[in-house]
């Protein structure tokens, strides 16, 4: 593996466990127990993500016209 490929793997592997690690930090200073917030870690930004990318068109939509 080059040094650029092994750059790179770590900068993707770095950006995916980001969101994974500050959700189960943020679980377990909730008080849920590490099993818990291992899960919700692993769920909360896969569901976050599929919500994002299900979105039509997340930042086109103008907002309705009061009449």
């Amino acid at each position: 593996m080059s040094t650029t490929a092994a750059i790179a793997l770590l900068l993707l592997g770095g950006v995916l466990l980001a969101p994974v690690t500050l959700t189960a930090v943020g679980a377990r200073r909730r008080g849920q127990p590490w099993q818990i917030a291992l899960v919700s870690a692993v769920l909360f930004p896969v569901a976050w993500t599929l919500w994002y990318v299900a979105d039509e068109h997340p930042f086109s939509r103008r907002p309705p016209v009061p009449r």
